[in-house]
């Protein structure tokens, strides 16, 4: 089976984003880096973000925002905290949960960055 590529055009520019084009976001709380992987968030269904967190670092506190979360843990390990339960999450190991009723928390516990 062959299949066809298809090259992007100057219009499709929107949808392939470089790691040296993202766009870094900070919040008050929390000392993760964490770079918007698309060019503009309105109007999306998903926004995705490229986050890393240093050993012993993360969201410094707890959160809650509308939508799902979702994510998978590149190296290290991550310790993802629900309504006060933490839930260890192993590399290459994925995480999701609905943020609508719970209390959120991430920190990285291993010595590698997440």
């Amino acid at each position: 089976m062959v299949r066809k590529r298809h090259n992007l055009s100057q219009k499709d520019g929107n949808r392939v984003i470089k790691e040296g084009e993202r766009i870094n976001i900070n919040f008050r709380k929390g000392d993760a880096k964490i770079q918007m992987l698309v060019r503009n968030i309105q109007n999306k269904r998903m926004q995705p973000f490229y986050t890393t967190i240093e050993p012993g670092g993360g969201s410094k506190g707890s959160y809650s925002h509308i939508g799902e979360e979702f994510g998978i843990v590149l190296q290290g390990e991550l310790e993802v905290n629900l309504n006060g339960k933490p839930y260890r999450v192993k590399k290459m190991k994925v995480f999701i949960f609905h943020p609508k009723n719970l209390i959120a928390g991430q920190t990285q516990v291993k010595r590698k960055q997440s």
